[in-house]
C-alpha cells in the first residue's frame, strides 16, 4: 500500500500486487469499503478500485480516492476493508483481502507526530502478550512493543482494531515489510547500534521512525531517529537530542 496524498478532502491509496511473471493476461480488480471502528457508529460506503500508472515489472497496480477520510489514531482507529481479484483473462485466480488504516507518522523536534498532531508514546512490552491482556494494557497504555514475527500477526491485527499504536522490535531475519501496512505502527526498533546502520536503508521503504533501544550507557548519540530507554533514565541521554521513549517491560510471571 502506498498513501499519495492524505489531507482532509482526500486520500489518494495505492496499492501494488507483486506477481511471478509479466502477463498482459494478468489484471487486478477490487474494492474498498468503509470506513468501521470498533468505538463508533460508520456509514460504510465502497469505494472501487481503478486504475493506476504502470509501475515496475511483475507488478500490478490500482489506486483509489476517498473523499474526507476517517483517519485511523488511537482513540478512534478507524479501518477499511479492502478485497484484491487477481484475475487471467476472465478467469479470477485469487483473492487477497487486506484491512487498511490511513495515517501519517513523523517525528518533529523531540516528540511523535501522528497525524499531525504531537503524540507521546506510553509503552509497554510483555514477554508474551495475548489479545485479550492487550486489551487490558490499553486502558493504561497507548503503545505495545511487539515482536516482528509471523507468530505475532494477530496480534498486530488486534492492535489495529483497537487502538494500540505498536512498536515493532526486530531480532531476526524475518522481513520486516510484511507488517509494514498496518496503521498501527508507530515506529521500528532494533537493540544493535551496528546493524541499525546496516539495516537502515531497508527499514526507510516503511516511511516510519526508526530507534535503537539502550541498554548500556553510551558514548555518544546513535544514528537513529529516536531512542528508547529504561523508565526514569531519560534525563542521561538528554543531552542527545533526540526523542526518547520509556519503555515499561512485564516480565513473565507478572501479568498485565
Amino acid at each position: 500500500m502506498e498513501i499519495r496524498t492524505l489531507n482532509p478532502t482526500e486520500a489518494d491509496v495505492r496499492f501494488h500486487v507483486a506477481v511471478d511473471r509479466q502477463d498482459d493476461r494478468l489484471g487486478v480488480q477490487g474494492r474498498l469499503v468503509g470506513p468501521r471502528c470498533a468505538y463508533a457508529s460508520t456509514i460504510e460506503v465502497a469505494y472501487p478500485l481503478g486504475d493506476a500508472p504502470p509501475g515496475e515489472p511483475n507488478r500490478l497496480s490500482t489506486r483509489t480516492f476517498i473523499p474526507e477520510p476517517n483517519l485511523w489514531e488511537p482513540a478512534c482507529p478507524f479501518l477499511y476493508e479492502a478485497t484484491f481479484e487477481l484475475f487471467e483473462d476472465r478467469s479470477r485466480i485469487e483473492v487477497m483481502p487486506m484491512t487498511v488504516g490511513l495515517r501519517t507518522i513523523a517525528i518533529s523536534g523531540r516528540s511523535f507526530v501522528l497525524n499531525g498532531k504531537k503524540f507521546e508514546p506510553k509503552a509497554i512490552e510483555a514477554a508474551h502478550p495475548t489479545e485479550s491482556a492487550l486489551a487490558q494494557a490499553r486502558q493504561q497504555f497507548n503503545t505495545v512493543v511487539l515482536p516482528v514475527s509471523d507468530d505475532a500477526r494477530p496480534l498486530w491485527h488486534a492492535c489495529d482494531r483497537m487502538g494500540l499504536a505498536v512498536i515493532g522490535r526486530i531480532e531476526s531475519q524475518w522481513a520486516p515489510e510484511f507488517l509494514a501496512n498496518h496503521p498501527c505502527l508507530l515506529a521500528w526498533i532494533v537493540d544493535d547500534g551496528k546493524r541499525l546502520i546496516a539495516d537502515r536503508a531497508d527499514l526507510l521503504s516503511a516511511h516510519v521512525p526508526i530507534g535503537l533501544q539502550i541498554r548500556n550507557d553510551t558514548t555518544g548519540p546513535p544514528d537513529a531517529d529516536f531512542v528508547v530507554v529504561p523508565p526514569y533514565a531519560s534525563q542521561q541521554f538528554q543531552k542527545w537530542g533526540l526523542p526518547m521513549m520509556e519503555l515499561t517491560q512485564i516480565h513473565k510471571r507478572e501479568s498485565l
